[in-house]
């Protein structure tokens, strides 16, 4: 059984032509427990399985908590077998590791950015989404400037 934000987003979502050309920002608020990881998820996973794939990170999903991102993480898998790597920390992710991340990376910032550091430029050049949950406590002071 859908949630009531579920009930009324993913029709929209799901619903969208995937021109994959222009402006398709989305943003919803609503409280903790109301169903919004399933907005973002459904409609990123149906997308990423009718593309080809091509060894490329097409969908980063920045979480803020290890707890969280293994939630999100858990939850796409179980929709979409092989579609996710977690990365929880990026200490000993080597270049040869880093070409085998699937199509999305599910990560919290520390690790991400650790990540971009290592990598060769252009790594995120097959990037279609970038999702960002809990966007307020993500750009807060405690997390500093990860995004810039």
């Amino acid at each position: 059984t859908l949630l009531p934000l579920q009930s009324s987003v993913l029709p929209v979502l799901l619903s969208r032509p995937q021109t994959h050309t222009g402006p398709r920002d989305v943003v919803l608020t609503s409280s903790t427990g109301s169903g919004k990881t399933l907005c973002f998820l459904l409609p990123l996973l149906q997308d990423l399985s009718s593309l080809p794939d091509v060894g490329l990170v097409r969908a980063v999903l920045i979480l803020p908590t290890v707890e969280l991102a293994r939630q999100c993480y858990d939850d796409a898998s179980a929709l979409s077998p092989n579609s996710c790597t977690l990365l929880t920390a990026a200490a000993g992710l080597d270049g040869a590791a880093a070409r085998k991340l699937r199509p999305a990376l599910v990560s919290t910032p520390g690790p991400f950015l650790s990540l971009c550091v290592g990598m060769e430029r252009g790594w995120l050049r097959g990037l279609r989404y970038l999702i960002v949950d809990e966007a307020d406590r993500l750009l807060g002071q405690r997390y500093g400037g990860w995004l810039q």
